[in-house]
């Protein structure tokens, strides 16, 4: 169940995360190569709440994306979704003080957001390189995740604990 609150401080959480991704990070690129922030959202929402909660923010993740920066509608709003879905199914493994199992969860995300956009864009379009596409941007895209996600990772962690306090429950 996901509270009234939390959905909320989600939704809030979707729009800055893509408001940060497509001005501040923007502006702060390595090599072309922004971090992704609503995939780490995704993730972490999953991780921590669930499969529901993870698909539905992943879902409202990747239609923001496909609303504003992509030309097909739904295909980043369905790799997103399961992301968020299968990071859910790990929520049982869930422990406040472990990083290297998010960490390698986050890290698995990046990879399969990667090479469902290889495949969607390049190898539909008869580019074949794919170890190109993969040593960049993937890889370069999944370290500068994951050294943002370290930092972000924490503060999170202690809001969807302070959410947790006194929450009133909406739906399943």
């Amino acid at each position: 169940m996901i509270s009234l609150k939390k959905a909320i401080v989600t939704g809030v959480l979707i729009l800055l995360a893509y408001i940060m991704q497509t001005t501040l990070l923007d502006e702060m690129r390595l090599a072309s190569i922004v971090p992704n922030l609503l995939l780490f959202l995704t993730f972490v929402s999953g991780f921590m709440n669930g499969r529901k909660t993870g698909m539905f923010t992943g879902f409202f993740c990747g239609l923001l994306i496909d609303i504003f920066s992509s030309s097909v509608i739904g295909l980043n709003a369905l790799i997103y979704t399961s992301i968020g879905y299968l990071n859910g199914c790990f929520q049982a493994l869930f422990f406040d003080e472990d990083i290297k199992l998010p960490l390698v969860l986050l890290s698995v995300s990046e990879l399969i957001y990667g090479l469902f956009t290889y495949v969607t864009r390049f190898l539909l379009n008869n580019r074949l390189n794919m170890l190109d596409y993969i040593l960049y941007p993937i890889i370069p895209e999944l370290v500068y995740t994951i050294v943002v996600a370290v930092f972000l990772y924490r503060p999170l962690l202690k809001l969807y604990h302070w959410l947790e306090k006194g929450s009133v429950h909406v739906g399943d």
